[in-house]
């Protein structure tokens, strides 16, 4: 079942951007990453 649905990219897109919440979620693990990554770099 997973399977399918992430061999469908554009079925995926709108599942994870269907509603605001999950947008604003993404924006946030993505902005996690960001920090975490510029920490990687520093140390």
């Amino acid at each position: 079942m997973v399977g399918r649905l992430f061999a469908d990219a554009g079925l995926y897109a709108q599942i994870v951007f269907a509603t605001k919440e999950r947008r604003d979620l993404l924006k946030q693990f993505v902005s996690s990453l960001t920090r975490h990554t510029e920490m990687l770099e520093t140390k």
